[in-house]
């Protein structure tokens, strides 16, 4: 899958100099946490057939076994995403929907407000802006048609739609971005059309979210007639 090019590290202040041992001491801390986080991936990704992009996996998409299921998989993506785009069916969120996809600045203001994007170590995956890009790609190129030479060029196939949707789950849809950007784009809110897509067109979703979330408060809250 070609990743987004246009997604890169925001430009920062240098920050004070450590002490050198300091610096030795953290470089070798970081380079045994990146041998032993790459361990644990490449451990994970041989003992399954789906998408590994750290060490959790949430919605586990398995790669398709045929053309055809792969097929299936991609046109269902395409299927939410159009309907993503009406006003029959989303008529509620379409207005900021489509403003967030039509527009960005790619400023990266919204990665210094998300504390994932913080806490991870400012690890590339989990910049608001890349999850977002990517679909952005696909709406400009499947969906409006656009020549990819405006917007950015991406290969759709069943990895580009499992990559998706496991990044929309490393977004906890605190909305943070969107109250720091300065024209406004929620990519929270593309976050959560993502998950929309995949629960309730593709029928993909985390077992625990389901089960232990949706399932449980509707049998609490809602009662059979009579």
């Amino acid at each position: 899958m070609k990743q987004p090019d246009s997604v890169t590290p925001a430009s920062r202040s240098p920050r004070s100099t450590p002490s050198n041992r300091s610096r030795c001491r953290r470089r070798s801390t970081s380079s045994r946490t990146s041998r032993s986080s790459l361990s644990f991936q490449t451990r994970l990704a041989r003992n399954t057939s789906c998408v590994v992009l750290d060490d959790t996996i949430a919605v586990n998409i398995e790669k398709p076994k045929t053309k055809e299921e792969e097929d299936k998989l991609v046109n269902g993506f395409l299927s939410g995403l159009e309907k993503l785009m009406s006003v029959d069916d989303n008529w509620t969120f379409l207005q900021p929907f489509e403003m967030s996809m039509e527009h960005c600045a790619k400023c990266h203001t919204c990665s210094d407000a998300c504390p994932i994007y913080e806490e991870s170590g400012e690890n590339e995956l989990y910049r608001p802006v890349y999850r977002s890009e990517i679909i952005r790609r696909i709406y400009f190129k499947y969906i409006k048609k656009v020549s990819p030479a405006v917007h950015g060029d991406i290969d759709l196939n069943w990895e580009t739609v499992a990559r998706l949707i496991e990044l929309s789950y490393r977004c906890n849809v605190c909305r943070r971005c969107a109250q720091t950007c300065p024209i406004g784009v929620d990519n929270a809110l593309l976050s959560r059309e993502i998950r929309k897509i995949a629960s309730m067109e593709m029928g993909i979703v985390p077992k625990e979210l389901h089960e232990d979330g949706s399932v449980l408060q509707l049998s609490r809250w809602v009662r059979p007639p009579g």
